[in-house]
């Protein structure tokens, strides 16, 4: 991280917050703008309505994926609609989630929802815990929820016992 972008969040965290959101409305009506043919569609999470920004990578691309907003894809999406319905069903005013990875956008959204919420994450050092998934320093049953969203993948294929 620079070493601007860390005095900012220290002196002035608010900061951070106020420039995505300025970004993201600028961005958005760029796309709105600009993208006016391509299919239009709404964000859960941050109430955009408009086009999305495709995903391209070296062997594939794959459109109208993320929010030109909040910048999140189907999957953020997807979590933000299924934990809004089980918020009908449960209280989570009164449970405690441990969120690894965790998102910008839902740290916010979690902490005012949930009683207690941690974050943990292997590399970061903007989180409660910073720890491997698999080797948790934290007793069984201390949380009510854990997510743990696109970090799967490469904990499934480290846990593999070796082939040789």
């Amino acid at each position: 991280m620079s070493s601007i972008k860390q005095q900012f969040k220290v002196r002035l965290p608010w900061a951070i917050d106020l420039f995505r959101s300025i970004r993201g409305s600028i961005r958005a009506q760029y796309y709105k703008l600009f993208f006016r043919q391509k299919p239009s569609f709404v964000c859960p999470i941050c109430n955009y309505k408009g086009p999305f920004a495709n995903y391209n990578t070296l062997y594939t691309a794959i459109k109208h994926t993320q929010c030109p907003k909040c910048e999140l894809y189907e999957r953020h999406r997807l979590q933000f609609l299924v934990f809004s319905a089980l918020e009908k069903q449960y209280n989570f005013s009164n449970m405690s989630m441990l969120h690894f990875a965790p998102e910008t956008l839902f740290k916010k959204y979690f902490k005012s929802k949930l009683l207690k919420y941690h974050t943990a994450d292997l590399e970061s050092s903007e989180v409660n815990y910073r720890t491997d998934i698999c080797k948790l320093p934290l007793a069984d049953c201390c949380y009510d929820i854990v997510f743990a969203s696109h970090v799967l993948g490469p904990v499934s294929k480290l846990s593999q016992p070796d082939k040789t």
